[in-house]
């Protein structure tokens, strides 16, 4: 991948990760029974697994070093979500329990594997 196409990914993926780490702080303040909340959940559990593949596209390019620290930050607050929530309350995602199956210590599929 040239260097170019490369920063341009990363510099979107990181404007990806601020906009989850702001959806996730606002569904952290927000109960479970919130109109939306299971949709909004459900939304940021997806886009946090795509944006874990361009880690893993742009790694593969010998980039993503800026990428790693901000989605460490956004992953420390999701797991302070998940561990926050007394009872998983997302419906069933067959992507997401497969996915759990072989990466079972990623927050966003954590749950789906129990």
């Amino acid at each position: 991948m040239p260097s170019e196409t490369c920063q341009a990914l990363e510099r979107l993926a990181i404007a990806e990760a601020g906009m989850l780490s702001d959806i996730l702080e606002e569904i952290i303040r927000k109960k479970p029974e919130s109109e939306g909340w299971i949709s909004q959940a459900e939304s940021l559990i997806h886009r946090r697994d795509d944006l874990d593949g361009v880690e893993v596209i742009l790694r593969n390019a010998g980039g993503g070093k800026t990428l790693k620290h901000v989605v460490a930050t956004l992953d420390e607050l999701g797991w302070q979500w998940v561990e926050s929530l007394h009872k998983w309350p997302l419906p069933d995602d067959e992507g997401l329990t497969r996915l759990s199956w072989y990466y079972p210590n990623l927050w966003w599929v954590e749950q789906a594997s129990e």
